[in-house]
Parts: C-alpha cells; structure tokens; sequence
C-alpha cells in the first residue's frame, strides 16, 4: 500500500555513521511526529533537501561551529510516496 506524504520542512539534520539524516516535519502532523530520514527517503523531496544543504552550509559558515542547535529553512512542501 502507497502512501503520500508531504514533506512541511527540513529543520536539522546529523550524521549517523556514513549517512546524512534529516530531521523531517511531516504536513498535517505535529513536530512530535517528525522522523530522522536518510536522503535517500527524500527523492520526491529533492528541492527541499537541496535548499536545506544550501542554507545549512551557509548557516555553518556564518556561525563557525560544529553544529548548530536548530536551523530552519523555509521550504515549500513536497509529496513524496513511501511504500
């Protein structure tokens, strides 16, 4: 069974051995139903991903520390299907 799911923002991300995880929120669903998901997860979402990088990095130079707490990017939403 397919299921859609909009993705509302990217609000951080971390690394899980040599994987890249980002912290989701779902459209239509509290933040406390936001998952960890690899990139991979999020081909659908691949405009949204790629502007959280880019803000992210740029957020990362701006700041000059290892990680931040939190950093939002506003995104417009995305579906993307999950099996």
């Amino acid at each position: 069974e397919d299921h859609t799911w909009e993705v509302e923002s990217i609000t951080t991300q971390r690394q899980r051995g040599n994987e890249v995880q980002f912290l989701v929120t779902w459209k239509g669903f509290d933040d406390k139903h936001s998952t960890w998901e690899p990139k991979k997860n999020l081909a659908g979402a691949a405009e949204t991903v790629k502007a959280f990088e880019v803000a992210y990095a740029k957020h990362m130079e701006e700041s000059n520390k290892e990680a931040p707490e939190k950093h939002e990017v506003a995104v417009a939403a995305q579906k993307i299907k999950v099996a």
